[in-house]
């Protein structure tokens, strides 16, 4: 699926996902725990959808800037992620992630209805 931005860029990402991707989409967010509290980043669905996209994106435009698309890992094997925040204009940005997370909430289980309740067991 190509998707265009308003700069005029572009992106492929792949249209066909793995059972694999829910973990690594979820996986991107660590929740932190420090003298006895929990702190839960605020960027949660932004980490989530990052994460999506480096895993699917499949080509686009910034190649011709010589910016490889983040799945290729970077020198020394290093995580690619960050990459697509730092070379994307706010506006892209902004577009890409409104038109995939209906994607990623589906990959992760979001977009389903809760499965009904068993019925109660009865003591007999």
């Amino acid at each position: 699926m190509r998707i265009e931005m308003p700069s005029g860029a572009w992106c492929e990402i792949a249209d066909k996902y793995k059972g694999s991707l829910a973990g690594k989409v979820t996986g991107a967010v660590m929740i932190e725990s420090a003298d006895g509290r929990a702190y839960i980043p605020g960027d949660v669905m932004i980490r989530q959808i990052d994460a999506f996209l480096r895993e699917t994106i499949t080509d686009w435009s910034l190649r011709e800037q010589g910016i490889p698309i983040p799945r290729q890992p970077g020198p020394d094997g290093r995580d690619r992620t960050g990459v697509i925040g730092d070379e994307l204009d706010s506006d892209d940005y902004a577009a890409l992630h409104e038109q995939v997370q209906p994607l990623v909430l589906k990959v992760i289980g979001r977009s389903r209805p809760n499965p009904p309740s068993a019925p109660a067991l009865s003591a007999s």
